[in-house]
């Protein structure tokens, strides 16, 4: 875990390798993730992008690129396009929500995802 001074973060990346889990139970998610979070107080937000498989969420076992948002870890948050706001990028190759494929098979071949995660300079 990497912490920064209030103010000081900029961005984050990284390459994932991308695997399947075939007996995964409908109650179970697997995947891998980037997070950010601020917490202040009692103010708390996160910030997570990844992928993942999630039976429950999505009614299948597809590998699956997703963001997700909580203010407190409870009640309030969301993910991929159902949160409030959200606005897609223009011409990503990725959506969030959208299943990813192939997976990594072992020994044979890996496959990869990079992730980056870029705080936007505001300009006046």
């Amino acid at each position: 875990m990497w912490h920064t001074e209030p103010g000081q973060f900029y961005g984050l990346r990284a390459e994932m390798s991308i695997w399947a889990s075939p007996n995964l139970e409908t109650s179970q998610e697997s995947g891998a993730s980037l997070q950010i979070y601020c917490q202040d107080g009692g103010h708390y937000n996160l910030i997570q992008v990844g992928f993942h498989i999630s039976p429950s969420l999505y009614h299948n076992r597809d590998i699956r690129f997703f963001t997700y948002w909580t203010k407190d870890l409870k009640s309030k948050g969301c993910y991929n396009s159902q949160c409030t706001g959200y606005v897609p990028a223009s011409g990503a190759k990725l959506v969030p929500g959208q299943a990813i494929a192939p997976p990594s098979v072992y020994g044979i071949q890996d496959h990869y995802m990079r992730i980056s995660i870029n705080k936007v300079q505001h300009s006046s």
